[in-house]
């Protein structure tokens, strides 16, 4: 009996492991870090390691953490499966001409440690749009500002919600436009004691 029992929880053990591992859940990122003042996002050289990230939505994260300011371009659309800022130097992400680019988050989302600098994603002349692959959050929880000044709506085309999730202490202002993608609803919730500042033509949920 105390075997029959032991190879009974041994293969739920076993069950368990095979059950998250198909869901993803047991899966986690790489991060990259990103290893220079201002460069291409793209380029292999500009993150610490030697190679840039996946494009997808699973592969890598991103971090800036330098303590003076950093800007990356993009050459093209990219995706990321989250970004996470820290080190007190500011960050822009942004597009590397006048031609709008797309960065598309996965569900790891946006992480601003506290101490981080201010963080901007794109500028009014170089656009950067952000798209997310799914229901994410994004966490400020330093004393700067998160600033996004492109457009904010789900990847998915597919009937369905992505819920976009705003929180932590830190404020966040969303300028550019959040809307529902084809037959995919962008909802939109806030939590904590941050600021979220909307300044858009929105036409989220």
């Amino acid at each position: 009996m105390w075997f029959a029992s032991c190879v009974q929880r041994a293969l739920l053990g076993l069950a368990v492991i095979a059950c998250l591992a198909s869901s993803g859940v047991a899966e986690a990122q790489t991060p990259l870090t990103w290893n220079v003042t201002s460069g291409i996002w793209q380029t292999n050289s500009n993150w610490l390691g030697g190679s840039a990230p996946a494009n997808d939505t699973t592969t890598n994260t991103a971090a800036f953490v330098n303590t003076v300011a950093e800007t990356a371009s993009l050459n093209a659309s990219a995706s990321i499966a989250g970004l996470t800022f820290s080190g007190a130097g500011t960050k822009l992400l942004q597009s590397d001409t006048t031609t709008a680019r797309v960065l598309t988050i996965g569900t790891s989302g946006i992480t601003v440690n506290a101490g981080s600098g201010a963080v901007t994603l794109g500028n009014a002349t170089n656009v950067l749009n952000l798209e997310i692959s799914g229901g994410q959050i994004w966490t400020n929880s330093s004393t700067s500002t998160l600033t996004v000044l492109g457009t904010i709506r789900s990847s998915n085309s597919t009937a369905g919600t992505d819920t976009l999730t705003i929180t932590g202490t830190g404020n966040t202002a969303l300028s550019g436009a959040l809307g529902d993608n084809v037959l995919r609803i962008l909802a939109l919730t806030k939590t904590n004691t941050g600021t979220l500042t909307l300044s858009g033509s929105n036409t989220f949920t």
